[in-house]
C-alpha cells in the first residue's frame, strides 16, 4: 500500500543547484562531483561565449545534470548577468512542471565554487530551514553612490556589426572593448533615469537593496521571482549597472511574507586581488568559515587550488569521481 506521507515527503524533499559557468572545465567537473549528493538536480548555465559541447560531453553519464537551453552572452556589470539568473530559475520551474516535483531550495553557485561541508550536513540544515531563503543584502540609501547604478542610464548597449563565425569573433572583441570603456565612463556620462524609476515604481520598489548574487531561494521566494519575471518587473533594470546585485535582492527584501537569513557562500573581498582565489595556505581560514555557518566558498582554480581542494576532500570525506 502506498504511504501518502512518504509521497508528500518525496515531493518536497528536492534540492537544486544552479551553476553559472564560463571557464575552467576541470574545476567545474570537480565541483559537480563534490556536490552530486548535496543536490538532487544540478542545472548548469554555460555562457554563450563558452564551448558547450565539451561541457555536455563531460557530464553525459550524470543523470542529475541539466543544461540551461536559453543561454546568455554574459558581460560583467550588464543586464545579461541578471538575465542569466532569471533564465536559469525558469528552467528549474520548467523541470518542476515536467517532473511533477518541487525544489524547496535552489542554490546559486559559480563554476569556481566548492563545498565546505558534507552532503548530509547541508541537507539536514536545509530541511530545518525550509521556511527561509539565504539572501544577504543592505538597503541602498538615497544619497548612496550605489544609487547611480539605478538613477543613470547605462544607455550604450553591446553591439553587433557582422554575422557568421568571423563576425562573432569581431563582435566579441569590439563589443568588450566598447563595453569596458563605458563601464569606466558611466560615472562621468550621467543621463538621468530617475523620473522613469519613480514613474514605474510600485510601493515595494521605493527602496532598493544590494547584495551577493550567490543566494539560495526557497520555493516561495523562487516562485515570487518568477511571478515578477512574468509581470515584467525586471525590465526596469535594463540599462543599469550591476543589477544582478540589486534586482532580485530588492524584490526579496521588500516582501514581508518571505523570510531570509545570511547567504551561505563565503567570498574573500579583503585581499589585493578580488575576489580572492583560495590556495593551500587558506585551509585553516575556510575551516573557521564553516564554524561561522558558511557551506560553500569561492573562488577556486583547478590548478592554483589543487592541493587545497584535495585537503578539503579529505577533511569532509567528499566523494570525488571525475
Amino acid at each position: 500500500m502506498v504511504n501518502i506521507g512518504d509521497l508528500i515527503k518525496d515531493f518536497y524533499k528536492l534540492l537544486a543547484a544552479i551553476i553559472l559557468y564560463h571557464e575552467d572545465l576541470p574545476m567545474l567537473k570537480r565541483l559537480v562531483s563534490a556536490i552530486n549528493e548535496h543536490f538532487d538536480q544540478i542545472f548548469i548555465h554555460v555562457d554563450l561565449k563558452s564551448m558547450i559541447d565539451d561541457v555536455k560531453f563531460s557530464f553525459k553519464q550524470n543523470k542529475n545534470v541539466n543544461f540551461i537551453n536559453n543561454r546568455v552572452d554574459v558581460t560583467w556589470g550588464h543586464y545579461s548577468q541578471l538575465e542569466m539568473m532569471l533564465n536559469s530559475l525558469k528552467s528549474v520551474r520548467d523541470f518542476e512542471i515536467d517532473n511533477n516535483c518541487i525544489f524547496y531550495h535552489t542554490q546559486f553557485l559559480s563554476g569556481l565554487d566548492y563545498p565546505l561541508v558534507k552532503s548530509n550536513v547541508y541537507r539536514s540544515f536545509m530541511m530545518l530551514n525550509r521556511s527561509f531563503s539565504f539572501v544577504s543584502a543592505k538597503e541602498i540609501q538615497e544619497d548612496d553612490k550605489l544609487m547611480e547604478r539605478l538613477n543613470t542610464y547605462l544607455f550604450l548597449e553591446r553591439f553587433h556589426i557582422m554575422s557568421g563565425f568571423l563576425g562573432k569573433l569581431v563582435n566579441r572583441t569590439l563589443s568588450n572593448k566598447y563595453w569596458n570603456f563605458f563601464i569606466y565612463a558611466h560615472p562621468i556620462i550621467k543621463v538621468s533615469r530617475y523620473s522613469k524609476l519613480k514613474k514605474n515604481a510600485t510601493s515595494f520598489r521605493n527602496t532598493y537593496f544590494k547584495g551577493s548574487q550567490w543566494m539560495c531561494l526557497n520555493y516561495e521566494a523562487k516562485s515570487y521571482i518568477l511571478y515578477l519575471m512574468d509581470s515584467k518587473y525586471f525590465i526596469d533594470f535594463k540599462k543599469t549597472l550591476c543589477c544582478d546585485e540589486i534586482a532580485i535582492q530588492s524584490a526579496i527584501c521588500q516582501n514581508s511574507k518571505l523570510f531570509i537569513k545570511r547567504h551561505l557562500t563565503f567570498v574573500d573581498w579583503t585581499r589585493e586581488t578580488v575576489p580572492y582565489v583560495f590556495t593551500k595556505e587558506d585551509h585553516h581560514l575556510l575551516l573557521t568559515k564553516v564554524q561561522e555557518g558558511y557551506f560553500f566558498a569561492r573562488k577556486f582554480r583547478s590548478e592554483d587550488s589543487r592541493e587545497l581542494l584535495s585537503d578539503l576532500d579529505n577533511e569532509y570525506q567528499l566523494k570525488i569521481s571525475y
